[in-house]
């Protein structure tokens, strides 16, 4: 890591990383958000200077006319998208009537002129920006399917609380006392929904759910947000 700053504008920090590749950026990424500290960010692949100079040497420019190129050129300017673009511009060209005759000059023409590389062209950058979105939506997908699924078995182990503790005061009732309570709950769930035609297996369950709700009620047992609660407390 080379430095950190709190910054104004879209994000609040911006971070500097020396790493040896995008793959390790990413590594790095990935395990900044798994955290859940973080609502969003953004990663830049940074040139050098002598990563730039290398570049339009490779393309046929002097390095030292490459250098004092630079020198010129504001910081912001997006010179490996425009690099990028030319090399597109010139195997076009090359299959066409009309080539690009100086392939150097051209590329230092590009850069010094700070051309606008075209929106509909799809620079590394652009697609790593793609690429990233698209990694951040299956991940936020991902962390929502687990939320649900977290929920999910959080209920199914109030539930099997509930059971549990109802359980001892169902079985100090008589046989006859809890088939009063149940026909007496089955005879308001067809009240409250005249609609629907009940089996009488899913209506005893819906009874005997209302039942035990009724006696968690009296024995002040804690509501599924307070068991929640409570169960997250005893992990610290």
């Amino acid at each position: 890591m080379i430095g950190g700053w709190y910054c104004l504008g879209d994000y609040d920090v911006i971070l500097i990383a020396d790493v040896p590749n995008i793959e390790s950026m990413a590594a790095i990424a990935v395990a900044i958000a798994a955290g859940g500290a973080i609502k969003s960010s953004h990663t830049t692949a940074l040139m050098t200077g002598a990563e730039i100079v290398a570049a339009l040497v490779q393309r046929g420019i002097r390095e030292d006319r490459a250098r004092k190129l630079l020198l010129d050129l504001p910081d912001d300017q997006p010179i490996l998208d425009q690099i990028e673009w030319a090399d597109a511009e010139i195997a076009r060209k090359q299959r066409s009537s009309d080539p690009v005759v100086n392939p150097p000059g051209f590329y230092i023409y590009l850069v010094r002129a700070n051309y606008p590389v075209p929106a509909d062209f799809e620079t590394s950058r652009k697609r790593r920006a793609r690429e990233e979105s698209k990694r951040k939506d299956v991940e936020s997908r991902a962390k929502e399917a687990q939320r649900e699924l977290d929920l999910y078995e959080k209920r199914e182990r109030y539930e099997a609380f509930l059971v549990d503790q109802t359980d001892a005061q169902l079985k100090n009732l008589s046989p006859a006392s809890t088939e009063r309570l149940l026909n007496a709950h089955k005879k308001r769930i067809k009240e409250e929904s005249p609609q629907y035609q009940w089996s009488d297996a899913t209506l005893r369950d819906f009874a005997v759910r209302r039942l035990r709700s009724e006696i968690a009620a009296e024995l002040n047992l804690p509501s599924f947000e307070e068991y929640t609660q409570q169960s997250s407390d005893r992990l610290f």
